[in-house]
Order: C-alpha cells, then sequence, then structure tokens
C-alpha cells in the first residue's frame, strides 16, 4: 500500500461524508498499487495457478510448469467425461472459476485457496469413494452397501486418508514450529519499544516512526500500535513511506520512535 495512515479507521457511529471520502480514498490507493493491478493474460493465469496447484498436491512450490499444469485439468476433464458425474463437472468448474479474482495480480500467499480448496476436497472424496465402490464390486464382487453399515471398507478407506494426511503434513516444509516468520521479530521489536517509550499514549494520539524493519507496503505497523493500546483511532507515520504521503507541515507527534538498525529509540526532544 502506499502508506499505512492512508487507511483511516472507520467511525461507524458516526459514518457520514468523511467516511464516504476515506472510502474513497482507500480505492484509490488500492488501484494505483502496481501489486493489485490486473494483468489479464493466460501467462498471468499461469503464474499464479503453478505454485497454488503445486501446493494443493502436497508438492513443492515450485514442482509443476505449465505443461503439467495443463496436464492436471486435462485429466480431470477426461475423468468428468468418462464418469459423466455432473458433480464432478461442476467442481472442475469451480476449480478455475473460484481463484480467477486473485490469478491476475500479483501472486499471492496460499491463504487465497482456502475458499477454491473446497472443490479440490469434493472431488477427491468422491474419487476415493468411487474407487472403493469399484473394488467392492468388480473385484471382491459383493452387494451394495448399505448406508447404515459399518463394513471393513468404509473404516479402512477412512483410515487410510488419515494417515496419508498425517504422512504428508508431518513432512511439509511449509509448516514448522522451528520456523520463525521474520516479521514477527519486528512486530516485538515495536511493541515493546512502544511499551517502554509510549506507554502514556492518549486517545487518537500520533505516532511517528523514523526509519524501521518493516516492508514500505506492509500494515503490521499500524496493527501493532493500534491493538496494543486497543485504540483504532491511533495515527501512525512513518518516514519509509513519506514520500508518498508526507506528514501535515507543522504536525506533533505524542510518541517519536527511531530505528538504528537494530531497535527502537524514543525520541525524547
Amino acid at each position: 500500500m502506499a502508506g499505512i495512515s492512508e487507511i483511516p479507521p472507520l467511525d461507524h457511529h458516526a459514518c457520514g461524508t468523511t467516511c464516504s471520502r476515506s472510502q474513497a480514498e482507500q480505492r484509490r490507493s488500492l488501484a494505483n498499487n502496481p501489486e493489485y493491478t490486473p494483468t489479464a493474460s493466460l501467462h498471468q493465469f499461469f503464474v499464479t495457478t503453478k505454485p497454488w496447484l503445486a501446493q494443493v498436491l502436497f508438492l513443492p512450490e515450485n514442482a509443476l510448469n505449465t505443461a503439467m499444469v495443463f496436464l492436471v485439468f486435462a485429466l480431470l476433464l477426461a475423468i468428468v467425461i468418462v464418469t459423466r458425474q455432473k458433480h464432478l463437472g461442476f467442481c472442475l468448474v469451480l476449480m478455475l472459476v473460484l481463484p480467477l479474482p486473485v490469478n491476475f495480480i500479483a501472486l499471492r500467499n496460499f491463504f487465497v485457496m482456502y475458499i477454491p480448496l473446497v472443490p479440490w476436497a469434493l472431488t477427491t472424496a468422491s474419487l476415493l469413494v468411487a474407487g472403493r465402490e469399484y473394488l467392492w464390486k468388480a473385484v471382491w464382487h459383493r452387494g451394495p452397501l448399505r448406508n447404515d453399515v459399518w463394513e471393513p471398507e468404509r473404516i479402512g478407506l477412512f483410515a487410510i486418508v488419515a494417515l496419508g494426511l498425517f504422512s504428508v503434513q508431518s513432512r511439509d516444509p511449509y509448516r514448522s514450529f522451528d520456523q520463525v516468520d521474520p516479521t514477527q521479530t519486528a512486530n516485538q521489536l515495536l511493541k515493546s519499544a512502544l511499551t517502554e517509550s509510549c506507554a502514556g499514549l492518549r486517545a487518537g494520539g500520533k505516532v511517528l516512526l523514523r526509519g524501521d524493519p518493516f516492508d514500505r507496503d506492509v500494515w503490521d505497523p499500524l496493527f501493532v500500535v493500534r491493538l496494543l493500546f486497543h485504540d483504532e483511532g491511533i495515527d501512525l507515520d512513518r518516514t519509509k513511506t513519506a514520500p508518498e504521503r508526507p506528514p501535515a507541515p507543522g504536525r506533533r507527534y505524542d510518541c517519536t520512535l527511531d530505528f538504528d538498525g537494530s531497535r527502537f529509540h524514543a525520541d525524547r526532544a
């Protein structure tokens, strides 16, 4: 984002012209951010789909190329045609449609796939059950399964899937309590400095960060300040974002923190 303080808190109890103006400013800021500028092209579709699909299939992020992605969806289409199962066809459409709002902007993390994962889960479950039913009838030559019977095949399929997921997840390099997000260190540094040097910050106060370890376009510093003091009215300026939104001339701050490359120090001037 152009600057954290460009996104002012909205007063939902007294929202009039000021609220509407703030919302319009947010929309303009988002539209001007290159990270959210759409690039409608087949190339961009595959750029974002490749890493997401790899993670859906529990593969390393760069494990799939464009041809492999195409083959995965071609295989799913072939399954739909052969089985003639309408729900599988519907799921295939959802797999392609649900990620579209984020397919054509800069690559986002896997959290954008929370909802698009639903058709993948439904398709996987349907194929597993269909495979079990095929073995039941065509290989083991047994009669139709009753819905209210706990057959060993049902219990076995559940156990195999559970053990498979546990095995895969235990080897997933993306999930580990041994790996700490680097932004957490910056968050802790800011929190400690605010607690030590800005404990008496008044309601709706103004904070200035002169240099900080955060990326230029993140909201973390604003979130840390407002959550720590339980005050959505606190305003935060950062010299790192000053070229996009310089503070008003003569603006006074209730708390100013300087960052020396390793920690924050309060400006007592």
